[in-house]
């Protein structure tokens, strides 16, 4: 994925003039704390996210957020599910 993308998904859907405001910034901090466990990466301690449980959960977030967030489209730009 292109850096950025996923940003940019992510501000087009919770609309252009419209920022993220504290309630945004909670529920996508609890998302990833909720997704997160610890493990042993190399003998390295460190937090690991299912990517997929991860996207599902933050597209329905996004859903309640935007009657009108297309998934399809998110899930293609995060590299989630391929392109046609």
């Amino acid at each position: 994925m292109q850096k950025g993308v996923l940003m940019y998904s992510l501000t087009k859907h919770i609309g252009e003039t419209n920022m993220m405001t504290r309630k945004h910034f909670i529920k996508l901090a609890n998302l990833i704390k909720d997704n997160s466990r610890m493990a042993n990466v190399r003998n390295t301690p460190m937090f690991v996210i299912n990517r997929h449980e991860f996207i599902i959960n933050l597209c329905e977030l996004l859903k309640e957020e935007n009657p009108n967030f297309d998934e399809r489209k998110f899930r293609e730009a995060s590299g989630e599910i391929l392109s046609k």
